[in-house]
């Protein structure tokens, strides 16, 4: 085939791609440009200021430094700046909180358009997610198959959510699908020079989130399963296993200089922790085999030990952010799931939290591809879907284990992209036609059922709960509402000067001011007058508002009631005659 005739041939392949990934960009343009900052942004932003203008990373540094030090970048050319005062990130401190606090109390909400700078900056990793999804499910299945993958990356509705954030979330899913993709490529052709370019994009993984840890031991698991006969060829084990070596050697190289090398190779044994799992327990005496006991508050179990002096080839706030999150799950946080309150988590949230937030077009797609794999499996095909899937699995099976909170469907986002090019197997060159069109059914339902509820992406539901109006009743926090409809807020009082708020409750505690109104929490016993209360806010403990019926709905995210006396007086007998019929 010359090379004319090959361009023409490709030619409508290649405007479908720039249709979808310019309404991509339009859409979270869009939505970053509508939507106020989310709870965490308001702390990703100062942290991503911090990294150029001091060069700290221990702001916020339970997460590495990637997406937010990119977020930051425009700010920089308009003197946008941060307090010196923000402290060093030691011991239970959270740092980030004190940056958050100083921004608002600096800009207020005419920082609104600061954020929408710094989101605008990120849209390039979830363009790379998309074209990743498109290359590699391509390469699979064929040209059709690679359209689908990118369609369901860029009308993802959390994708959409997510993508218009600068939180990290939809970056460590496109740096670690792109990772994973050169490594399957790897797999196939071992090349110094492949290792070369599969080592720094593990390593820009890595500084978008610390659950790519996890591909220093999927990897070389991967790589021994697609080599099932090494009986002599000895060599040639020996020849890929140090190009193994170089691909994890330049990805701590750049990890640690995204870090600027800050505490690389530190002993581990003068590292102060403060989580159970690398300090030790609090009774544990100073100086015991179990921890050493600092005047932070730090401990460490592996001080005074043959392992204490061996050396991490981790950058220091790495490490430290690891511990910093261990230990918040070790403490435990209230998690909610369909109705009930509990100190920890279930190990099966994310998989519910997926299974309803995912549109069922995706899931129908999904399983279509399952069974198309069961009846016409093939070596090949095995050992190409095992890369493809494994680190998905990985990342499941790694957030479901830390039970000690269960808050954030984002957390497994990571996992999405292997998902949407699984689900495109449905459109595999060969396919029959029927199956194809019940695909393309399915896809348009998908897609439509996501556009439906944008820009609210983050608040949507899919059909098994009811929708966006009933999602809130299963899961919450940044699962529905993470303070991101604050404009919209703004925008319907500002359209109702006859409602004054008598109290008003937004998620997680976020300042009514915000949304151009100064009013105190409701109050706790049922009163008449005016009250706003967000969607994650209803399932509160002692909550009496979701007995009320709203008289509008904001964003599908915020709920104005107006209660009369005889409401209030209605719903104080329900609960009295509830308290006292309770043994």
């Amino acid at each position: 085939m010359t090379g004319v005739t090959k361009a023409r041939r490709n030619w409508p392949e290649a405007v479908l791609c720039v249709v979808l990934l310019s309404s991509h960009v339009a859409l979270l343009a869009w939505g970053a440009y509508r939507h106020s900052p989310s709870v965490d942004e308001w702390g990703h932003l100062p942290a991503g200021l911090t990294y150029w203008l001091d060069g700290r990373c221990d702001v916020y540094r339970v997460n590495p430094p990637l997406v937010r030090a990119v977020a930051a970048i425009p700010l920089l050319f308009v003197g946008v700046e941060t307090s010196p005062r923000i402290p060093e990130a030691e011991g239970m401190f959270r740092s980030e909180v004190v940056a958050a606090l100083d921004l608002y109390c600096r800009y207020g909400t005419d920082s609104f358009r600061y954020f929408t700078a710094a989101r605008l900056a990120c849209i390039p990793f979830s363009l790379m997610g998309a074209f990743v999804c498109y290359r590699w499910s391509r390469e699979l299945y064929g040209r059709a198959a690679g359209i689908v993958a990118m369609t369901l990356w860029c009308y993802s509705p959390d994708v959409l959510a997510h993508g218009q954030m600068i939180t990290p979330d939809t970056g460590a899913a496109a740096m670690g699908l792109a990772a994973n993709y050169f490594f399957w490529r790897w797999l196939r052709e071992p090349e110094r020079s492949s290792s070369l370019v599969t080592g720094m994009l593990l390593g820009l993984a890595l500084l978008t989130k610390s659950t790519w840890i996890l591909l220093f031991l999927v990897w070389p698991v991967l790589w021994l399963a697609s080599r099932r006969n090494w009986r002599g060829r000895l060599n040639q084990f020996a020849r890929e296993g140090s190009k193994l070596a170089i691909v994890f050697v330049v990805a701590l190289f750049l990890l640690n200089a995204g870090y600027n090398f800050d505490g690389s190779m530190k002993p581990l044994g003068e590292y102060g922790f403060v989580s159970r799992a690398l300090g030790g327990d609090k009774s544990t005496p100073r100086g015991s085999e179990q921890g050493s006991g600092r005047q932070d508050g730090t401990r460490n179990r592996f001080a005074g030990t043959p392992l204490g002096s061996l050396r991490v080839p981790f950058p220091q706030d790495f490490v430290l952010g690891i511990d910093l999150q261990k230990r918040d799950f070790e403490e435990g946080w209230w998690s909610y799931l369909r109705g009930e309150w509990r100190k920890g988590g279930w190990w099966y949230y994310y998989l519910y939290a997926m299974a309803i937030k995912t549109p069922l077009g995706t899931w129908a797609m999904f399983l279509l591809a399952s069974v198309l794999s069961l009846r016409r499996p093939g070596a090949g095909t095995f050992k190409d879907e095992l890369c493809l899937l494994a680190p998905a699995a990985a990342v499941l099976v790694l957030v479901s284990s830390q039970t000690g909170f269960n808050h954030h469907v984002r957390y497994v986002l990571p996992a999405f992209p292997y998902l949407f090019i699984f689900a495109s197997k449905v459109f595999k060159e060969g396919t029959t036609r029927p199956m194809t069109l019940l695909g393309s059914g399915l896809l348009a339902w998908s897609v439509a059922a996501s556009m439906s509820v944008y820009p609210h992406s983050l608040a949507y539901f899919n059909e098994l709960v009811g929708g966006p109006t009933g999602g809130h009743a299963h899961i919450v926090n940044s699962n529905v509402d993470w303070g991101q409809n604050m404009v919209y807020l703004r925008e319907w009082l500002d359209d109702h000067p006859e409602v004054v708020p008598q109290g008003i409750a937004l998620a997680e505690n976020m300042p009514p001011q915000l949304a151009g109104c100064n009013a105190p929490l409701p109050p706790s016993e049922p009163m008449p007058g005016w009250f706003i209360v967000a969607a994650t806010r209803l399932q509160d403990k002692g909550s009496c508002f979701s007995r009320y019926d709203p008289v509008a709905m904001v964003a599908y995210t915020t709920y104005i009631y107006h209660v009369s006396i005889e409401e209030a007086n209605r719903v104080r007998r329900e609960l009295n005659m509830q308290e006292l019929s309770t043994p």
